[in-house]
């Protein structure tokens, strides 16, 4: 699997830095390619390799309109919930 490396930005200080999301997991490949004002280039390429991580599912609160029932009365309550993992 490849990933889009959009993740990422090389400062000028030469950090390479940033952090992935879980739709950049996989392989990223990257080729980076230095100039010097006369002209003269350098290129490296390498491979980062983001594992995923099982992020915790969610829970929407419901409303605090939501949390009252009455006695002998029909009670239901929506929940909604959501996985970045799917």
């Amino acid at each position: 699997m490849t990933s889009s490396c959009f993740w990422f930005v090389l400062d000028s200080s030469g950090f390479l830095h940033g952090t992935p999301g879980p739709y950049d997991v996989g392989n990223c490949s990257v080729n980076i390619i230095l100039q010097d004002s006369t002209g003269r280039t350098d290129s490296h390429t390498f491979t980062i390799s983001v594992e995923n991580v099982n992020d915790a599912p969610v829970i929407e609160s419901p409303s605090e309109n939501a949390l009252l029932a009455y006695q002998d009365g029909f009670y239901s309550l929506g929940i909604n919930v959501s996985d970045p993992d799917d």
